[in-house]
């Protein structure tokens, strides 16, 4: 008997979403470009729902520049945004919210860990605690850690690298010897829904801290995060059907094409520019010369031709999709 076909599988499994023991034997190849294909179909609605989310912001007059994706872009090297959006968030992201949908002891207790440094981390962040940096001023280690400049939150991952190996084998062993197995794992199965979708909700209400002024629009925060709900979706079929690593594939890609016409406009447009079309302005009053900056043209050239591969890519997914439902309509 055929597979169903790939979307048709994906909105039955998020209908109901079904505890797996084990991930689908299928080869490595055929998971990527399925991996792949989820992104098209997910980007298209995250597309969509982003659209109407930006004309709410609009309509409520939210400032859609004051975004802390947009500030980092801002401040920081593309190298450094680069790593963090798609290598360092994608995999501590997974970690946290998609690596407990399928149960060992170890993945759970690593789950919990990863949940409770989130939630302690968001609450100091909201709170503006800096709990960080006041400990570095009581060792006086302040001075010595203005050196690493905008790589000390590479520093603080490590710290938090270490915290998280060290709790996580502990409460594992604990889980693992403590515990009875077969409890935990019909828990999963019964609870599952609630579960995948506790998770999903989790994510996304992460994600209001990239909104600075989130507390002013309150009641739209469930609108603001609809992009991230819905891309959850998709990340938490990847990690039942295929594995964790195609899950944090899909995020990594996710964010990285996301950032792409960023990561151009920042390096082949001029500064003045791009605040002037942030702002609205004017622009016919820019020469050729005030707009394009040539020093970094070949930069972007080279994410010209990224962004290419991956409409290429894009277009290659959408006919594959209109032709398994035509093959599939035919049986």
């Amino acid at each position: 008997m055929k597979d169903k076909p790939l979307f048709l599988d994906f909105f039955k499994f998020i209908i109901r979403p079904t505890y797996l023991d084990k991930k689908q034997n299928k080869h490595f190849l055929l998971k990527i470009w399925n991996t792949l294909r989820l992104w098209a179909l997910g980007l298209i609605l995250a597309l969509f729902f982003g659209f109407i989310t930006e004309k709410l912001m609009r309509l409520v007059n939210y400032d859609v520049t004051d975004h802390a994706i947009v500030n980092l872009l801002q401040q920081q090297s593309v190298l450094l945004v680069l790593f963090l959006a798609v290598i360092l968030a994608p995999i501590i992201e997974e970690l946290t919210f998609r690596m407990i949908y399928r149960y060992s002891p170890f993945r759970l207790s690593f789950s919990i860990v990863f949940v409770f440094l989130t939630i302690f981390e968001l609450i100091i962040s909201s709170l503006k605690l800096n709990i960080f940096e006041k400990f570095n001023a009581l060792l006086g280690l302040n001075d010595y850690l203005q050196i690493l400049g905008p790589y000390l939150i590479l520093f603080k991952a490590g710290i938090f690298l270490i915290m998280i190996v060290g709790f996580g084998l502990a409460l594992g062993f604990i889980i693992k010897f403590y515990i009875d197995q077969n409890k935990i794992i019909s828990f999963f199965k019964k609870y599952f829904f609630v579960l995948f979708y506790a998770f999903i909700i989790f994510f996304g209400l992460m994600h209001l801290v990239n909104f600075s002024n989130i507390l002013k629009y309150w009641y739209l925060a469930p609108v603001f995060i609809i992009p991230q709900l819905v891309i959850a979706l998709f990340l938490g079929y990847a990690r039942i059907k295929y594995g964790l690593i195609y899950s944090i594939m899909l995020h990594a890609v996710y964010n990285g094409v996301t950032l792409l016409p960023f990561f151009l406009f920042s390096n082949i447009l001029e500064q003045e520019f791009i605040e002037k079309l942030l702002m609205g302005g004017d622009l016919e009053e820019f020469q050729i010369s005030q707009v394009i900056n040539y020093d970094k043209l070949a930069i972007g050239l080279v994410i010209i031709g990224v962004m290419l591969l991956f409409v290429l890519i894009f277009i290659m997914a959408v006919l594959h999709y209109i032709l398994e439902l035509f093959f599939y309509s035919k049986r």
